[in-house]
């Protein structure tokens, strides 16, 4: 039987339909084009249940070529898996692009080494590759892509970038970004060398990005983060390190206790089973929170003063309005913890005095 199911499995796999459109309008110089793609299949991730999913993106571009050889245009993108992560964008920006020079961008967009790395700059065509089908994250192995180019900025930063045209078969650009809490500045670059021979097409890519380092806030928050990988809840995935005196004193995640079977294993969460909302029902929980574990790991006396940082994600990626339960306040106070720091996303945070709490 399992021999079967992992037949259809990969039958499944390969269920995959869609298609891309585009419209085009022009007045005069001016010309309005939209571009889009959707496309849906079916994947059987656990050999059990199969899962519809679907992607899809749309791309509006208006560009105006009153100045000879020079363009002027502007762009708005959006794509399912921005949307998930609740961005209204993946791509804002605008453009002037010449004919013997090459072309600026300026607003919210990729970076260059991965414009490269991917494909010629936006030219009014549709990037699809750089986004799979299979974008959402299948439970409990993670995501299926991983992104191997470092992208700055899109919808957190503003990126100035300058790329050249194709000349003998060679391309290149740079890019710098800031305007964010995530760092002050990020520089990239990228290199690009495409042949053509007859309907055969290929093309070689070198980029490298550089970012300054992050701020402390934004350092033990990411550490929070990626503590929260280690969870073992199928719900919801925390992560919190205690920091005093600039020094890490203790991390922990959410999970169940040591020595007994991980939810993630046993595939079975009574809450869930239950539709419990979150934040209610704790003791129906078999984990042990973030918090808790955090606290466990160090002495009172170390925990005087100091500060917990807290992030929490599920499948879609940050949760916002996450916070400590009752049970976990009550420890943190006793504990004497002086501040709590919370992860909304990438950029936003919140900061409890704890003094002020009330239980």
């Amino acid at each position: 039987m399992f021999g079967i199911n992992k037949i259809l499995c990969a039958a499944t796999l390969f269920m995959v339909f869609g298609g891309a459109y585009a419209l085009d309008y022009n007045i005069g110089n001016t010309d309005f084009r939209l571009t889009g793609y959707g496309t849906f299949g079916m994947i059987n991730p656990d050999i059990e249940t199969p899962l519809s999913i679907g992607d899809w993106r749309v791309r509006g571009q208006i560009t105006n070529s009153s100045i000879q050889d020079t363009k002027l245009g502007f762009v708005y993108a959006m794509d399912k898996a921005s949307l998930d992560k609740g961005n209204f964008s993946r791509e804002v920006f605008a453009f002037l692009q010449s004919k013997s020079l090459g072309r600026v961008e300026f607003g919210f967009t990729d970076s260059i080494a991965r414009k490269l790395s991917l494909g010629l700059p936006d030219v009014g065509g549709l990037r699809i590759n750089d986004r799979p089908l299979y974008n959402e994250k299948i439970i409990p192995s993670g995501a299926v892509i991983a992104d191997t180019t470092l992208t700055s900025g899109r919808s957190n930063s503003l990126r100035l970038n300058a790329v050249s045209n194709s000349s003998n078969g060679f391309q290149y650009g740079v890019s710098v970004s800031g305007i964010t809490d995530d760092y002050k500045w990020a520089a990239d670059t990228g290199i690009k060398y495409k042949k053509s021979s007859g309907k055969l097409k290929s093309a070689y890519s070198v980029g490298a990005s550089f970012m300054n380092r992050p701020d402390k806030l934004h350092y033990y928050l990411n550490i929070a983060t990626t503590v929260s990988d280690r969870s073992t809840c199928l719900r919801r995935r925390y992560g919190a390190v205690i920091v005093k005196n600039d020094e890490i004193i203790s991390t922990g995640y959410n999970g169940a206790p040591r020595g007994c079977t991980n939810c993630i294993d046993k595939n079975f969460c009574k809450r869930v089973s239950m539709k419990v909302k979150h934040n209610e029902r704790y003791e129906l929980c078999r984990a042990v929170h973030a918090e808790m574990n955090a606290l466990l790991s160090a002495s009172r006396n170390e925990c005087i003063g100091a500060t917990l940082y807290l992030s929490c994600k599920d499948d879609l990626g940050y949760v916002q309005g996450s916070d400590c339960c009752d049970i976990c306040k009550k420890l943190i106070i006793n504990a004497g913890i002086e501040t709590v720091i919370i992860r909304d996303n990438e950029n936003e945070q919140r900061i409890y005095n704890v003094k002020e709490w009330s239980i």
